[in-house]
C-alpha cells in the first residue's frame, strides 16, 4: 500500500483493517481499536483531529474538509453496528464539508449489491441525517476473496463537494496485496472567492490603546464640506477609523470571542493591565536587587484587582436579583433560561439547502423602486445635533459583536467622543443629500437611530400611527393588545341574560410578512403621514442596493434584496408599522374592530346572534385579506383560528370563510402567548402555564443539586423564572378571577381601579401573597404559626405597596397597610372610595374618557378638579365644620390618621 500511495501521488489515504500503524514520523490518525486510520501525506497540515480515540472510526480535517474513516467488522451484531453508525453520525454533526469512506460490510441494491440486507437499511437510515450523497457508481466489486465478490467499501460526500469531486473509480490494475481493491478520486482545491472587499477584518478591543487611537483620530483629515458627496465623506470617516483601529489594536483573528462577563468594567480592565505589567516586572527582576520590591508591587496590584472583581460581582449580582421585581421577562429571565436551553443549534451550511432557504424567505420583486416626489426648493434640513448623536451612541452596547467592518463598539463610541464634529458633518450631509452610504447598510449604526428618532416624531403624532397597533411602540406591549381584544368580549357578554351578545375573535397569520413588505408601499405610507422630503429621500437610498450575505460550506455567498424590512435593524420595526397602518385603519362594519401587534392581526366582532357574527366576520376578513393583497401580503389561511365567546350555558360554534378555507371556532385559541377560552375563565391558560412552569422547574432541579451546587442567591434567581412563566398575562387573566371582582364589590370601586389600591382598600392581601402564606402554613402544619405567617405576609405586602407605581394617590393617603387593615372601626362606602382612590365623578378623571370635556373646577378659576382639590381646597363643602369637629386641619398626609384615631372622626 505504501508503494502504491507514493506512485499515485496520493495526499490522503483512508485505510481500514490495517496490518499495523506506522511509526510517529507518519501523519497517521488511527482509531482506538487500530481498525481504521487516515494517512495524510505530501506536507498537508492536519487542521483538526479527535480529542480522544474513537472505536472503529476516526476523522481528520484536511484542507477544510472533514474526512471520516470507518471500519465495521463482520463480527459486529446488528445492535453494535447501529451503535457504531450512531456514534459516527453524532461525531459528524456540524462538520461540513464531509467525506465518509470505509469498509461497512453492508449490502444494498442502492450501491449495486444483488440484495438488500439489514445492515444496508440501517446504514442508509443513519446517514440520511448527514445530507451526504453516495459516490459509488456502477457494479464493480470492491472486494474479491474466497467467499466471492461484493460491494462493501463505500464512499459518501456532502452535496456541496460533488462539483469538486471527479474520477471516482475502483482501481483494477493497482496491486494492493489485499482482498479489497483501491478506490481513488480527485478533490479539486477550487473554492468560491470572497467579494472584492477581501476578508473581514477583526480587531480585539481588549488591548485597545486609547491614547494612540485618540491621537490618530485627532490628526485624521476628514472632508469638511462635501454635501454633494456624502458617500465620499462617509468613506473618508470609515478609512480614518479603520486605520486608527489597525494602529491601536491587535487583530482579533477569526476566532469568535465571547461577550464580557456581567461584572466586567473598564476599571477592572485597567487594574488587570496594571497587574499583568507588575507580574512581568516581577518575573524579569529574578536574581536582581529589586526582586523583593517587584514582588511586593505585584502582590499589591493583584490584591486591588481581586478586591475590585469581588466588589463588582457583589454589586452586579444584587442589581440582577433586584431587577426581577421590575421586569419579570428581562435580563434575569434570559440569564436563567440560557442555562436551560443549552447551546444553540448549528445553522445549516449545505449550499443547495441554504440557497433554497434564502430564495424562499427573501422573495425577488421586479417592480422598480419609485423615487419620492421632490419637495419645495430650498427646504431646510435640520442638522444633526450633538444631543441626538450622544443619545444614539449611548444605546450601543460595548460587548455586542462588531459589524462586518470589524470595528469594536467600544472603539466606535470613543470616536464619537474624540471627533463628534466629524460625525455631525457626515450625518448632516447624508440627511441633506438624501444618501444612506452603502457600507453602513450592512450594520446597525448611529445614523439609523437618528433617522428612527426623527421618524417617531411623525408616527407618534396624533395623525400618525393607529392606536390599534401595539407592537414596536414605546409604552405598549402584548398585554395591551390582549386587553383590547378581551375588553370587547367582556363588554359583549356582560349584562342581563336577554341583553347579552356574542363575541368572536379571529386571528390571522400573514405569510413571511416582514421579508415580503414592498418598499414602494412603505414610501407611500410615509408620504401619507406627511414625512419630510429629506427623510423620504434617505429611506429611498436606504432601500437601494441592499445585499444579503450568508455562509455555506462552499464559502460566503450573497444575493440582492429587493423587498422586506431588515429584521434586527433599528429602522425595520418603525418602517413595518408605517406600511401596516393602512390595514389597522380599515373602516369595517359596526361591531367589528381590528387589533394589531407587529404582523399579528385579531379581528373582533360583536353581534346578537351566531349567524350575524359569521356574516360580519366573513365580510370583515375578506376586506382585510383584500387590503393585505393590496400590499402584496398573503395570509396563511389554514393557520387561521376562531373563538366564539359567550355566557350561554351550551357551548356553541361558528364557521367562517377565510379564502378557500372554512374555519370552525375552537373552544380555546392561543393569542400572543395567552390561551383565550370561550368563557374567559382562563383555565386553559393557567393549566398550560402550570405545565410549562413544571417542566422548567424540573429542568432547574437538574442544575441545583441538594448538596453543593449554586449558592442561595442564585437559587432564588432561578426560582423567579417560575414566577415569570406563571404570571405572564396576569393583568388579563387575574382581572377575570373571582378574587379582584370580590374586592371591588367590598369597596364599591370602579372596574379600572388599580390592582394594588383595590387590595389595600378592601383589606384583603393579593392572591399571590395569600397562596404563598398558605404554602408556608402547610409546611409548618404541626406548629401554631398562623399569626406569625400573617405578619410575614403583611411585611411583604407593605414592601410591594411601597414599590408599586400604581395607586400613588391612595398610597399618599394610606402609606401604612397594617394600620389600615387592622383598624377597629370604619366602613368603606361608595363616596369614601372616591376620596381614597381619586377615581369617580371628578372632572380631571372624567376627562380620560372624554377628551373634549374640561377638567377645570366650576367654582374655582384656573384650577383642576380632582380628588385633592374637591376634598381639601375647594370652596364648596363643609371643610370648616369638619376642621372644628376634628380640632385639626385635614390634609392628604393626615386624613387617614385622623379617621383611624377615633370612631367619631
Amino acid at each position: 500500500m505504501s508503494q502504491t500511495v507514493r506512485e499515485l501521488g496520493i495526499n490522503v489515504a483512508n485505510v481500514c483493517d490495517q496490518y499495523k500503524n506506522p511509526g510517529p514520523h507518519y501523519t497517521w490518525i488511527a482509531d482506538f481499536n487500530r481498525q481504521a486510520a487516515i494517512w495524510v501525506r505530501g506536507g498537508l497540515p492536519v487542521q483538526d483531529r479527535p480529542s480522544r480515540p474513537l472505536s472503529f472510526f476516526t476523522w481528520a480535517r484536511v484542507s477544510d474538509v472533514y474526512i471520516f474513516s470507518v471500519y465495521a467488522p463482520p463480527r459486529l451484531s446488528i445492535t453494535e453496528f447501529s451503535a457504531l453508525l450512531a456514534n459516527v453520525v453524532e461525531e459528524a454533526q456540524g462538520k461540513r464539508p464531509l467525506i465518509v469512506a470505509g469498509d461497512f460490510n453492508a449490502w444494498s441494491t442502492e450501491w449495486g449489491s444483488s440484495e438488500t440486507k439489514p445492515r444496508g437499511v440501517i446504514l442508509l437510515d443513519a446517514f440520511s441525517v448527514l445530507d451526504v450523497v453516495l459516490l459509488n457508481t456502477g457494479r464493480t466489486p470492491t472486494f474479491i476473496g474466497p467467499p466471492g465478490s461484493s460491494i462493501i467499501d463505500l464512499s459518501f460526500a456532502s452535496d456541496s463537494l460533488t462539483p469538486r469531486l471527479a474520477g471516482w473509480r475502483v482501481e483494477r490494475g493497482v496491486v494492493m496485496n489485499s482482498d479489497h481493491r483501491a478506490i481513488t478520486f480527485n478533490l479539486s482545491d477550487h473554492r468560491p472567492h470572497r467579494g472584492s472587499e477581501g476578508p473581514r477584518r477583526r480587531w480585539s478591543a481588549r488591548n485597545l490603546d486609547e491614547e494612540v487611537f485618540s491621537e490618530l483620530l485627532s490628526g485624521a483629515r476628514i472632508p469638511h464640506a462635501m454635501p454633494e458627496r456624502p458617500e465620499d465623506m462617509a468613506g473618508a470617516l470609515i478609512t480614518a477609523i479603520t486605520e486608527a483601529c489597525g494602529a491601536s489594536m491587535s487583530s482579533g483573528g477569526g476566532r469568535r470571542r465571547r461577550e464580557p462577563v456581567y461584572w466586567w468594567t473598564d476599571e477592572i480592565a485597567a487594574l488587570r493591565r496594571q497587574c499583568l505589567r507588575a507580574r512581568r516586572l516581577a518575573q524579569r527582576a529574578r536574581g536582581r536587587p529589586v526582586e523583593d520590591a517587584r514582588h511586593v508591587d505585584f502582590a499589591v496590584a493583584r490584591g486591588r484587582l481581586r478586591a475590585a472583581i469581588e466588589e463588582s460581582k457583589r454589586r452586579c449580582w444584587t442589581a440582577l436579583c433586584d431587577e426581577v421585581d421590575r421586569d419579570v421577562w428581562g435580563r434575569p429571565y434570559g440569564t436563567v433560561m440560557s442555562r436551560l436551553r443549552g447551546p444553540r443549534a448549528t445553522p445549516p451550511r449545505e449550499p443547495s439547502l441554504v440557497r433554497r432557504m434564502v430564495a424562499t424567505l427573501f422573495p425577488t420583486v421586479t417592480e422598480a423602486l419609485i423615487r419620492p416626489p421632490a419637495g419645495p426648493a430650498g427646504a431646510e434640513v435640520p442638522d444633526v445635533s450633538l444631543e441626538e448623536l450622544r443619545g444614539a451612541c449611548a444605546r450601543i452596547r460595548d460587548g455586542a459583536a462588531p459589524r462586518p467592518d470589524g470595528v469594536p463598539n467600544r472603539a466606535l463610541k470613543l470616536v464619537v467622543t474624540v471627533r463628534p464634529e466629524a460625525f455631525l458633518r457626515v450625518y448632516s450631509a447624508c440627511l441633506s443629500g438624501g444618501v444612506f452610504p452603502s457600507p453602513w447598510k450592512k450594520q446597525r449604526l448611529i445614523l439609523e437611530r437618528i433617522i428612527c428618532r426623527r421618524l417617531e416624531m411623525y408616527t407618534e403624532a396624533p395623525a400618525g400611527l393607529s392606536d390599534r397597533q401595539h407592537g414596536f411602540r414605546r409604552g405598549r406591549s402584548t398585554i395591551d393588545a390582549i386587553e383590547s381584544v378581551t375588553s370587547a368580549a367582556r363588554e359583549a357578554v356582560r349584562g342581563a341574560i336577554g341583553s347579552r351578545k356574542y363575541c368572536a375573535v379571529v386571528t390571522l397569520d400573514v405569510r413571511n410578512a416582514f421579508n415580503s413588505a414592498r418598499w414602494n408601499n412603505i414610501l407611500a405610507a410615509l408620504e401619507r403621514i406627511r414625512t419630510p422630503e429629506y427623510l423620504l429621500k434617505i429611506i429611498y437610498s436606504y432601500f437601494q442596493a441592499r445585499v444579503l450575505e450568508y455562509d455555506t460550506d462552499d464559502g460566503p455567498e450573497s444575493c440582492s434584496i429587493t423587498a422586506g424590512v431588515p429584521q434586527g435593524s433599528v429602522l425595520g420595526p418603525i418602517l413595518w408599522n408605517v406600511m401596516y397602518d393602512s390595514i389597522l385603519r380599515l373602516k369595517l362594519e359596526e361591531g367589528v374592530r381590528i387589533v394589531g401587534f407587529a404582523d399579528d392581526i385579531a379581528v373582533v366582532a360583536v353581534a346578537g346572534t351566531t349567524c350575524e357574527v359569521e356574516d360580519i366576520l366573513s365580510r370583515a376578513i375578506a376586506r382585510v385579506r383584500d387590503a393585505l393583497w393590496g400590499l402584496r401580503l398573503e395570509t396563511a389561511d389554514h393557520k387561521t383560528e376562531a373563538l366564539l365567546l359567550s355566557k350561554k350555558r351550551r357551548l356553541e360554534t361558528i364557521t367562517i370563510e377565510v379564502g378557500d378555507c372554512f374555519i370552525a371556532s375552537s373552544p380555546c385559541i392561543r393569542y400572543l402567548g395567552l390561551q383565550l377560552d370561550a368563557r374567559l375563565t382562563f383555565n386553559d391558560h393557567l393549566r398550560a402555564a402550570s405545565e410549562k412552569a413544571s417542566r422548567v422547574a424540573g429542568a432547574l432541579s437538574q442544575i441545583m443539586s441538594t448538596i453543593g451546587g449554586p449558592r442561595s442567591s442564585r437559587r432564588r434567581l432561578y426560582a423567579n423564572v417560575i414566577d415569570s412563566i406563571l404570571l405572564y398575562g396576569a393583568p388579563i387573566w387575574s382581572a377575570e378571577a373571582i378574587h379582584r371582582p370580590a374586592c371591588l364589590l367590598v369597596i364599591t370601586g370602579h372596574p379600572h381601579l388599580s390592582y394594588d389600591a383595590t387590595y389595600v382598600l378592601a383589606s384583603i392581601p393579593p392572591l399571590a401573597l395569600l397562596a404563598d402564606e398558605r404554602s408556608r402554613l402547610y409546611r409548618r402544619r404541626h406548629e401554631d404559626a398562623r399569626a406569625e405567617e400573617r405578619q410575614e405576609t403583611l411585611r411583604r405586602w407593605q414592601s410591594r405597596w411601597d414599590r408599586s407605581s400604581k395607586g400613588r394617590w391612595t398610597h399618599r393617603l394610606i402609606p401604612n397597610v397594617r394600620s389600615w387593615i387592622e383598624r377597629r372601626h370604619g366602613e368603606v362606602d361608595y363616596h369614601l372610595t372616591q376620596l381614597l382612590t381619586g377615581h369617580g365623578y371628578f372632572k380631571h378623571h372624567s376627562q380620560r374618557y372624554d377628551h373634549n370635556a374640561s377638567a377645570d373646577c366650576p367654582v374655582c378659576p384656573n384650577t383642576v378638579e380632582d380628588a385633592e382639590h374637591v376634598f381639601f381646597n375647594c370652596i364648596r363643602g363643609g371643610k370648616k365644620k369638619l376642621h372644628r369637629q376634628l380640632q385639626e386641619v385635614a390634609r392628604p398626609e393626615n386624613i387617614v390618621q385622623l379617621m383611624l384615631a377615633d370612631e367619631k372622626n
